[in-house]
């Protein structure tokens, strides 16, 4: 899960990475290292800010360098679709999902509109990834409709797979070439089937095809982003460059004139300031995957919010506490009819044994008692008589009450029953459920981030002086260990003892044994020591024991837990 995806690598994707990358997000960008063609073939730019009269291969150069420097990196894959799932978007590229909180388009504009039909039938035999619905065509006839020279390996991958490839190239200089390939030189003019797409339209003929690929550099919104809002045939946006989706905002050239690189640039800054404020208001973070954290502010900063417990939760949680399933049974109002869920009490003549019976009580939905009886009762007022078939039982059910559940309202009273140490009202019983679902939570998350802490911390080197101060703090922990719980020393307990429970007979194998699993608890601290910057005293007992683990992630988690709530010790 990322925290943003960036759709498109032109100025205005450029701009939302920079203030991205800046505001240490974790982000993806998809979009081609070569940035923007438009851009490269400018033969001159006179308005944009600091660089005055360059050429556009200048400002490509000038774009790649602060790129390179921020160390930013592009994911080069074609985008084909993008889904609001739930709390966040999957984008669909080359068969691959990404997930992110939010997503910024900056698609640009395409000079090859739409043809009639091919917005119609997409989905119907028109597709726009070449990877994804290829092998859905293999051995028949297609048509490929190609809009840049950079998509030829496309073409070479679907012609392997069809029996028959036409393919109407809409640039100059074609390359791609082979056995199965026609070439036609027209401008496709409809998309025209019945169901699904099944014939290419030209000016004076047509050719018929089992399926329509449309290679462009840009797809339009609307096919892209299912729901979104255009105007003009750009995608809409008010002055946050937000579109109509929740946490989907857009920048540059496709959402509208002027198609200025400035305007462009300035839009995907504002774009990129609105997703994180949309970030921090639904509390969405992710742990950055590449930039490990190097301070406590940085570890607080990893923390995914969205992941502790919000009061609906707290709430849920104390109703099962507090009621324990427990309800009252309120009896329906003359006229009310039965629903699933109600708890119905009926008579049943007709039968024998469990169908011929007075006064049954039954809960309706739940199918334990007979689910056609059940089924028919539904919708039923008491006092209603009903004529009912099961099997070859011809049965007559009285209706005599019907009453709906009611969960009790919680109160105070509810809370002192738990007999929960200094808890007696509701409002505690929050707080300390709060408090120890936020810790879980916190535990969980910042043992991941010190594993990763971990990965690059190099092995300590170890004289014989260390390995032997480590022998003897290994045997003194365990001496205070095995006399609290055994009531002996190492020294005291008998060969036999020692081996029974430590798997060898003489301290010194014990110690020999267990230096490499001693190590990694060193190595532990030194990575939480040196990451965070705290300092660590008596460095071999202070960093070789159970405890320094536990105080350090004890230490993080107070001030995280102080970032949380706002206290004055945050970041201190």
């Amino acid at each position: 899960m990322f925290d943003v995806a960036i759709i498109g690598s032109g100025p205005a994707g450029i701009s939302a990475a920079l203030t991205l990358q800046a505001r240490g997000k974790n982000f993806v960008w998809f979009g081609s290292k070569q940035f923007s063609p438009k851009v490269r073939a400018a033969e001159k730019i006179r308005n944009y800010p600091g660089l005055s009269n360059v050429s556009g291969e200048e400002l490509e150069k000038a774009f790649r360098q602060q790129i390179d420097a921020m160390d930013i990196k592009i994911t080069e894959k074609t985008v084909t679709g993008i889904y609001r799932v739930r709390d966040h978007y999957s984008v669909l590229c080359d068969q691959e999902i990404t997930n992110a909180y939010a997503v910024i388009l900056t698609t640009g504009v395409t000079s090859v509109k739409p043809i009639p039909g091919e917005l119609e039938y997409v989905g119907k035999g028109v597709s726009y990834c070449a990877t994804c619905d290829g092998f859905l065509y293999k051995g028949k006839t297609i048509a490929i409709v190609c809009t840049s020279k950079d998509l030829e390996h496309e073409i070479s991958f679907l012609a392997e797979l069809a029996g028959k490839v036409y393919l109407i190239p809409l640039y100059k200089d074609v390359t791609v070439s082979g056995e199965n390939i026609e070439i036609i030189q027209e401008m496709p003019k409809e998309i025209m089937g019945e169901k699904k797409a099944e014939r290419l339209c030209f000016a004076e003929h047509e050719v018929a095809v089992d399926g329509i690929f449309m290679l462009k550099d840009a797809v339009s919104p609307s096919v892209l982003v299912k729901g979104i809002a255009e105007e003009g045939g750009h995608i809409a946006v008010d002055r946050r460059c937000a579109t109509n989706l929740p946490g989907c905002y857009a920048a540059g050239d496709c959402t509208g004139r002027p198609y200025q690189y400035a305007k462009a640039a300035g839009e995907g800054n504002v774009a990129a300031h609105s997703a994180l404020d949309y970030l921090a208001q639904n509390g969405y973070k992710t742990v950055k995957a590449f930039g490990k954290p190097q301070t406590l502010e940085e570890l607080i900063d990893a923390i995914d919010r969205s992941r502790l417990p919000d009061d609906a939760h707290i709430e849920k949680i104390m109703l099962r506490r507090l009621t324990e399933g427990a309800f009252d049974l309120i009896p329906l109002s003359e006229g009310d009819k039965a629903v699933n869920g109600d708890v119905v009490t009926f008579s049943v003549t007709g039968g024998e044994g469990r169908y011929e019976k007075e006064n049954l009580r039954l809960t309706l939905g739940q199918g334990i008692y007979d689910s056609t009886i059940e089924n028919t009762m539904v919708g039923k007022t008491a006092g209603d008589v009903l004529k009912v078939t099961v099997g070859k039982r011809k049965l007559t059910i009285v209706i005599h009450e019907i009453c709906r559940k009611q969960i009790p309202v919680m109160t105070d009273d509810m809370v002192k029953a738990q007999h929960i140490e200094n808890v007696t009202n509701l409002e505690q019983f929050r707080e300390v459920l709060k408090e120890e679902m936020t810790m879980n939570e916190i535990y969980t998350i910042t043992g991941e981030i010190i594993q990763e802490l971990m990965e690059n911390i190099p092995e300590p080197e170890y004289d014989e002086e260390t390995l032997a101060i480590l022998g003897q703090l290994e045997i003194g922990f365990f001496d205070k260990q095995f006399k609290e719980n055994k009531g002996k020393t190492l020294d005291e307990m008998t060969s036999e003892e020692m081996k029974e429970e430590l798997g060898c007979s003489t301290k010194e194998e014990f110690t020999c044994g267990r230096h490499e699993w001693y190590k990694i608890k060193i190595k532990q601290c030194c990575a939480l020591s040196q990451a965070l910057h705290i300092e660590l005293k008596d460095q071999y007992d202070f960093r070789s024991n159970y405890e320094a683990l536990g105080l350090l992630q004890m230490k993080v988690v107070e001030v995280i837990k102080a970032g949380l709530t706002g206290g004055e010790n945050y970041g201190s």
